[in-house]
């Protein structure tokens, strides 16, 4: 039977083609080849979706890409926004090499996927990053034994010691919470990594979207009412992703964030969640990288191919500007940030 090649831009015209249904059926298939999640993504990053999905019979090969136009260039790419490793869902592995075929007609003059193909699919170069994830198909005291030695235990030390100083623990709640929270966020990615953060519009989709399904989770610790820590988890149907963690510079040395994490990781098994995504790592951070481990965390390569056009991976250690943009970054007061993200963030993403 010969293979059909669908493609669209138009969810609704994916909806009718059944694409969650298909996705979700992938025990592997990542929680932002959703429709939703799509939509989130091309709404808050101004990114064009690009849905392609390859049928024979009862079997298919979803592909999940956006396109844009680059900022002082004109050629138009695809290409993946930030954690998105798994661009190509498939039923039979058959159908990826002709995904590659379909992809390298596609009219533009470069094409990237970010991906965790098996080795022998993949036909991409490792990038400087790993992905870690828990396995969750154990009993609960096989789990805990996961953990590295005292891990396990320092959490709930620190949690009694928190909680003696009037630290609580709660899910945020409202979206006056929210704005509180996200504020935070960018003043801990500001301070801590000279980094950006991302749009104040994606948390609001993630509050409105998502939570209200248990599609996403914020767990907070806080102090005296303010929230001083929280970790942003998103939900699939048998897996959870650690997105974002942040904490207040006063209350750091609690450690508040292991106690959250611990308590997410926790929740995931007892919901019959089979696999914690800890997300990316660069290789060049040893300390994170063993942190992960600590929790029973397996590192996966992160993949890059370029299936069309040329692309060399970044040598952000060398690259002068971004050494200038660290610095500049810290020097902005977090309210004038918090409101120049939406304008620059769009322009940021991707490869």
């Amino acid at each position: 039977m010969e293979p059909i090649v669908q493609r669209t831009s138009d969810l609704d015209e994916a909806m009718q083609w059944g694409w969650d249904r298909m996705v979700s059926s992938v025990s592997y298939a990542p929680l932002f080849a959703t429709l939703k999640w799509i939509a989130i993504i091309r709404d808050v990053y101004h990114l064009t979706p690009l849905l392609i999905l390859i049928r024979r019979g009862s079997e298919f090969c979803a592909i999940t890409g956006f396109t844009r136009k680059r900022i002082f260039a004109s050629p138009s790419y695809i290409s993946m926004p930030f954690n998105f490793y798994a661009p190509i869902v498939y039923s039979h592995e058959d159908l990826v090499p002709l995904a590659f075929e379909v992809l390298n007609d596609l009219p533009f003059e470069r094409v990237v996927l970010n991906h965790a193909l098996p080795p022998q699919l993949s036909k991409g170069i490792e990038s400087h990053s790993v992905e870690s994830y828990i396995n969750l198909e154990c009993s609960e005291p096989e789990l805990k034994d996961r953990f590295s030695k005292g891990m396990y235990h320092d959490s709930l030390r620190r949690e009694r010691r928190s909680a003696e100083q009037g630290v609580t623990f709660d899910f945020l709640k409202t979206e006056e919470e929210l704005r509180s929270f996200y504020l935070l966020a960018v003043r801990f990615y500001q301070k801590r990594f000279a980094m950006i953060f991302h749009p104040e519009s994606l948390f609001k989709r993630i509050f409105t979207d998502l939570i209200p399904n248990d599609q996403a989770r914020i767990y907070t610790a806080r102090y005296r009412s303010k929230i001083i820590a929280g970790l942003v988890i998103l939900r699939a149907t048998n897996s959870s992703h650690y997105a974002w963690g942040i904490s207040d510079t006063e209350h750091y040395h609690l450690s508040l964030n292991k106690v959250l994490l611990r308590k997410a990781i926790i929740d995931a098994h007892s919901e019959g969640h089979i696999s914690f995504n800890l997300g990316t790592t660069p290789l060049s951070n040893s300390n994170l990288l063993e942190y992960k481990r600590m929790w029973g965390g397996t590192s996966v390569p992160v993949m890059i191919t370029c299936v069309k056009g040329h692309f060399e991976l970044p040598n952000y250690e060398r690259d002068v500007k971004v050494r200038l943009f660290g610095p500049l970054v810290r020097r902005i007061p977090a309210p004038m940030l918090k409101r120049i993200l939406p304008y620059v963030v769009p322009h940021l993403v991707g490869i």
